[in-house]
């Protein structure tokens, strides 16, 4: 296994893994999910409620 570290932002992040045609989760962030969406970084959103 090797670990990248992107220092220059979460979509860098996104789109350096998705290069790789690599599957990439978003888990919980109320600030990161909305960036990820407004940017065309998201191709499938799952929303779960937890009461």
């Amino acid at each position: 296994m090797s670990i990248t570290f992107v220092t220059t932002g979460v979509c860098d992040a996104i789109r350096q893994t998705k290069a790789t045609e690599k599957d990439v989760n978003i888990i919980g962030s109320a600030l990161t999910t909305p960036l990820c969406l407004r940017k065309g970084l998201v191709d499938e959103l799952q929303v779960d409620r937890v009461p």
